[in-house]
């Protein structure tokens, strides 16, 4: 049996991957009000390119430390970005349109970039990475009205996790205009997303490391919901549930989500963690009600803390995006995935625990602070599994320095003079350390956690 010394602590069946493996249960899931600075190199003229890095204002409010600031370090800094199918939405001019339109020259605000459509897909068919989206120009009634706002919550049938959203439902139609000038009038029933985007030269793989090292940058989009259920409710299955608001805060949430793109652009870095579809979604939330946490960034959680703050309606039952709109997939459970849904029911209340989430903000911002970047948490995760599985293999104990020592050893054999050899003992002990203490302080047993972390590292 495996030991670990943890704290002074002997715990069995350490898992020595620590938790970021687990990170793959949120993968693919706002800056938000307290999100302020990046640093972009921008020529109106380019394609977007991702920003050098991106400040998160205040971050340690997350884990209780009081302020203070944690930068995202971009791993391909300003590579151009893979916007084909993504882009924020931007507020324009109406001399910003492609053609001179009098019937909506007065009462309208005008906007680019809204998401209507993948160039040569049919209705739930596939969407391949290589496709085209359709962005339009939007001419929005400016006294329109939100007549209902719905979170969604997209649930992967293909591993943990899954995505959030807003759905807004208006009391009138928008015009849309393409770049060649044709109109048409669709319903005012949009979804407001975080969609991460890839850069040209930067890993095409979504995952933990890559969410947590820059890897990504955000885009604040506006779709329609047909769109969007073309792409989702083919693939995956969106639960929806309508949002307990007066008219006057629904209104509210709805501009500043249509401010938000406007400010951002694509200037902002994808966190798993601090910067993700969760918070985008809570940080509009937020205007509506500002007893929302900001901070909540896991997807299990967030109906959880709503329904807590008595922000979904109790009496309304929505039916799924994929029943409303008749897709292929009509429910979340399958053959493939039974296994792992029975897991995460079984074993919720822990998923949820606050004990469980802040170790995984600790490993993150631990990530932040000490500048891994791609390359090197990927080497060091795999000098990690590699000693694990060797020392497993002999019977014999996993210590701590043994841990640390597999990882300095790593990078000694790519660079003798890497500067990880000496930042990568610290890290790890600070991570190795901080873990224990969480543990401590919430009263959990170690062998709790990290058998629950086993087991689902083994769906992934």
């Amino acid at each position: 049996m495996t030991q670990f010394n943890f704290l002074n602590r002997t715990s069995t069946n350490f898992d020595t991957q620590l938790p970021l493996r687990i990170l793959y249960f949120f993968a693919l899931v706002t800056v938000p009000s307290w999100i302020a600075t990046s640093s972009h190199a921008e020529d109106n003229n380019d394609p977007p390119r991702m920003a050098n890095h991106f400040t998160i204002i205040d971050a340690q409010q997350a884990l209780n430390l009081g302020p203070k600031n944690l930068t995202i370090y971009a791993d391909r800094p300003n590579d151009p970005l893979i916007t084909n199918q993504k882009l924020s939405l931007q507020e324009i001019t109406f001399n910003e349109l492609p053609m001179h339109l009098p019937s909506i020259k007065n009462g309208f605000r005008y906007f680019k970039n809204f998401i209507h459509g993948i160039e040569g897909r049919a209705l739930f068919e596939n969407v391949e990475v290589q496709d085209q989206a359709e962005f339009w120009f939007m001419a929005l009634p400016t006294n329109v009205a939100v007549k209902k706002a719905i979170l969604q919550m997209e649930w992967f049938k293909e591993g943990y996790g899954g995505h959030a959203q807003l759905r807004f439902v208006l009391d009138s139609p928008i015009v849309l205009i393409s770049k060649k000038g044709e109109i048409q009038t669709i319903s005012g029933d949009v979804v407001y997303t975080l969609q991460a985007i890839r850069s040209i030269n930067g890993s095409q793989t979504w995952g933990p490391m890559t969410g947590l090292t820059g890897t990504f940058a955000n885009t604040y989009s506006l779709a329609s919901t047909q769109h969007m259920a073309n792409i989702q409710a083919g693939v995956n299955f969106i639960e929806q549930h309508e949002l307990n608001f007066g008219q006057s805060q629904r209104d509210a949430m709805f501009q500043y989500a249509l401010g938000y793109g406007t400010q951002a652009k694509e200037r902002e870095l994808y966190n798993i963690i601090f910067n993700s579809c969760i918070q985008a979604v809570l940080d509009v939330v937020n205007i509506g009600d500002d007893a929302v946490n900001e901070w909540v960034f896991n997807p299990y959680s967030v109906v959880k803390h709503l329904n807590t703050l008595k922000l979904i309606k109790k009496n309304i039952s929505l039916p799924s995006l994929n029943k409303e709109f008749n897709s292929p997939v009509q429910k979340l459970e399958s053959p493939e995935n039974k296994k792992m849904l029975d897991y995460v029911r079984a074993n919720e209340s822990k998923i949820t625990s606050p004990i469980f989430e802040d170790s995984l903000r600790l490993l993150a911002q631990i990530i932040l602070e000490d500048r891994w970047t791609l390359a090197e948490l990927e080497l060091a995760i795999e000098s990690i599994e590699e000693a694990s599985q060797a020392i497993k293999a002999n019977g014999r104990d996993l210590s701590t320095e043994v841990l640390v020592q597999k990882v300095i050893s790593a990078f000694r054999k790519i660079d003798p003079n890497h500067p990880r050899t000496l930042a990568a003992r610290s890290s790890v002990l600070r991570l190795v350390h901080g873990l224990g203490e969480i543990l401590k302080s919430n009263g959990m047993q170690v062998e709790d956690f990290l058998l629950m972390l086993s087991k689902l590292n083994g769906g992934l």
